[in-house]
């Protein structure tokens, strides 16, 4: 049985905040990039959750590159069966961990 996947607040504003960038700076063509590249993501993680790698800082949270613009840092939780998005960020950002 595949994870289910939680976003948290935090993580979709990060999702908003970049949403809103791309709409702005870019093409519909990347904002439809960007999506697809977050479903093939939601798939691989629920898949092998375990994929990424652990963040220097904390053990239980993980790191996933989107790509060159984009990541994810998350926390599996096999108990609950859940998959917590925390945050969705821009490279360009300050670096959460």
């Amino acid at each position: 049985m595949a994870l289910k996947i939680i976003w948290t607040p935090k993580a979709l504003e990060g999702l908003d905040q970049i949403l809103e960038y791309l709409e702005t700076h870019w093409t519909k063509k990347e904002i439809l990039i960007l999506e697809e590249k977050i479903e093939d993501f939601k798939l691989r993680v629920q898949k092998y959750p375990e994929i990424y790698p652990i963040t220097n800082k904390q053990k239980s949270i993980r790191k996933a590159v989107l790509d060159k613009h984009n990541y994810f840092v998350y926390r599996v939780n096999s108990r609950r069966k859940i998959i917590e998005l925390i945050y969705f960020k821009a490279t360009k950002q300050k670096p959460i961990l």
